[in-house]
């Protein structure tokens, strides 16, 4: 294969995996959800979460954290449905624990695990936007393939 296509090939494989972080296997039909049970910190759920597309009918995030004294004592993630994101956003107590939950509806939107009141809510994405940020993101890829390529032609 010609050097300036190895090139090419591998700055587009480069910007499609800046781009988009995470594998997002649910896109375009649906969300992807860090998902784990009851595990002792954030990055023990994140590191075992299991990572499958939501299905339809569950169309958020939740992110459930239970601290005592400050100290966590589990974290579970799981798909949700935004009637019970709703209703369950945010911190209470019950018995010793604090539990705050959280919700998001962004594939891998739920990384993060909700501390506070102040956190623990339901962030709602704006699909206008996103469509708008994809859209930037495919004409900033593609300009910068036709400079490279135009680049090229011309030496």
């Amino acid at each position: 294969m010609e050097l300036r296509v190895q090139v090419i090939l591998t700055i587009l494989l480069h910007l499609v995996c800046v781009s988009t972080g995470y594998r997002d296997q649910g896109f375009p039909t649906s969300i992807t959800c860090f998902t784990c049970s009851n595990r002792t910190s954030n990055p023990g759920c994140n590191q075992v979460a299991v990572d499958r597309p939501c299905p339809a009918h569950l169309p958020a995030c939740m992110s459930r954290h239970n601290l005592s004294n400050g100290r966590t004592i589990s974290v579970s993630k799981t798909c949700s449905t935004k009637q019970e994101c709703t209703q369950l956003t945010g911190c209470y107590r019950d018995q010793q624990l604090q539990v705050c939950i959280s919700c998001c509806d962004e594939s891998y939107c739920n990384e993060g695990i909700p501390w506070t009141p102040v956190q623990a809510v339901y962030i709602k994405s704006d699909a206008d936007s996103i469509l708008k940020a994809s859209i930037y993101k495919l004409f900033v890829l593609l300009t910068v393939v036709v400079l490279v390529i135009d680049g090229w032609c011309k030496s």
